[in-house]
């Protein structure tokens, strides 16, 4: 299955194309080339690639997903059970050739106690299609079910439960997850439950796009738009298409940058995109890695399932689900070696029970960090390293300190897997503590 995500795909700049003008841009290295097609005077919103995150890491050349690899994940069931080398140096789930599916069926009592034989079963991908709607995008939400069910049932429950809090989801959808959690809870969840509950915890957190990133659907429908009032002869129709094209000609530029719009501007330029198929609020954040600059976003429009998380979407979720999350760049970490630094002492070591969910390239050959991993601790101390869609020759779950030391340095630095986003910053670590909840006090007498 494709890895995932995460800043949004960011398209940039549209030119400001001259009225009439066929010139296209060529895009940078790796950029896709847009198709060529004939010019219109209501060609306004020719986006000029820029580089960024991406969703996807594309397959190895040659092997086609699988939806089921049922026999790999019988020869892991066997291994385990057999107590085999692999077991016992602590990894679980090797990707051989294609991506590996989550073990299908009943969760035993032996793997509710031992959360580490659940976690190193269960992946992005589904076996089969139940629960596949958003498998290859969902990779943050599935590192954070992963860290909570490291600390076991209770607090996977709790994650769950905060989820379901969601307005995204709707009342049917947190009915659901709040079931999966109460089973969770009570132990009898299966690993299609909790498959279910990764693309439910998508939802419940995908809420943005980059505005950018509807800059070419946009350019296409108006420019249709004004084909189509041409055609009818439509007068006021294509009054409201040049309008709108010099509108967007001028305030999209600005919206590329993360520059600040009046009122008046981000209204009209909302209204703008929302008649040409991009609705949602137009909103202007901070960028998450670096105060200084800010980006603009699309909330509130129809769900899709196929936009990875960005680094602000996952903390949000994060902080919604486990109650409590915090954020660092990973700069603020090391500069050389930042996920090895998670398991060093205070202050940047994490404390037993907390998990550090990041981006990193899916494999070395991406260029972007473009797939969530997590490092943590369970209760005990214990490390490990979770990756819900691992690459060839990486492991879905590695734990112990000398088998996690030796799997990240497959992925720590730039010559591993460590990578900048297109303006440069490093992603952020997103730190959590899932917890189970408080138990009650006894009622009085």
């Amino acid at each position: 299955m494709a890895r995932v995500d995460s800043k949004k795909l960011r398209p940039s700049v549209p030119a400001t194309a001259s009225t009439g003008s066929s010139a296209t841009k060529a895009p940078r290295s790796g950029a896709p080339r847009a198709p060529a097609r004939r010019s219109s005077t209501y060609d306004a919103v020719k986006p000029k690639p820029v580089s960024m995150s991406g969703r996807h890491r594309a397959h190895d050349a040659g092997h086609a997903p699988r939806p089921d690899l049922a026999a790999e994940v019988q020869a892991v069931r066997t291994a385990t059970s057999a107590g085999s080398s692999e077991a016992g140096l602590g990894r679980l789930g090797a990707r051989r050739r294609s991506s590996v599916a989550t073990t299908t069926g009943p969760i035993t009592a032996a793997q509710w106690s031992s959360p580490r034989e659940i976690v190193g079963r269960l992946t992005q991908n589904p076996a089969g299609e139940a629960g596949g709607v958003n498998a290859s995008e969902r990779c943050g939400p599935a590192n954070l079910l992963a860290a909570s069910l490291m600390n076991g049932p209770g607090a996977a429950a709790t994650t769950l439960r905060g989820a379901a809090n969601s307005t995204q989801l709707s009342a049917a959808e947190r009915t659901s997850l709040r079931g999966i959690a109460d089973r969770v809870e009570a132990r009898t969840a299966t690993f299609e439950d909790l498959s279910h509950a990764q693309a439910l915890m998508y939802r419940a957190g995908n809420n943005e796009r980059m505005a950018n990133s509807v800059f070419s659907e946009v350019n296409t429908a108006l420019v249709a738009a004004g084909q189509r009032a041409e055609a009818a002869g439509d007068t006021a129709g294509l009054a409201q298409v040049q309008a709108d094209s010099n509108l967007l000609q001028r305030t999209l530029p600005i919206v590329d940058a993360g520059g600040s719009l009046s009122e008046a501007d981000r209204s009209a330029t909302q209204a703008a995109l929302q008649r040409y198929g991009a609705p949602g609020v137009l909103t202007r954040v901070t960028d998450p890695q670096n105060s200084a600059r800010n980006d603009w976003v699309l909330r509130g429009g129809p769900r899709t399932d196929d936009s990875g998380f960005s680094d602000r979407e996952l903390e949000s979720l994060a902080r919604t689900s486990t109650g409590w999350a915090q954020a660092r760049n990973m700069d603020t970490l090391s500069t050389d070696r930042p996920l090895r630094t998670l398991l060093g002492d205070p202050p940047n070591g994490l404390a037993n029970g907390q998990a550090a969910t990041m981006r990193v390239a899916g494999s070395r050959g991406d260029a972007d960090p473009n797939h969530f991993i997590t490092i943590g601790r369970q209760p005990d101390g214990t490390p490990y390293l979770y990756n819900p869609d691992p690459a060839r020759g990486d492991h879905v779950l590695v734990w112990g300190d000398a088998d996690v030391q030796r799997a990240l340095a497959r992925y720590d630095t730039s010559r591993g897997r460590v990578r900048a986003d297109g303006d440069g910053d490093r992603p952020n670590v997103v730190i959590t503590q899932p917890h189970a909840p408080e138990p009650h006090a006894p009622a009085p007498d």
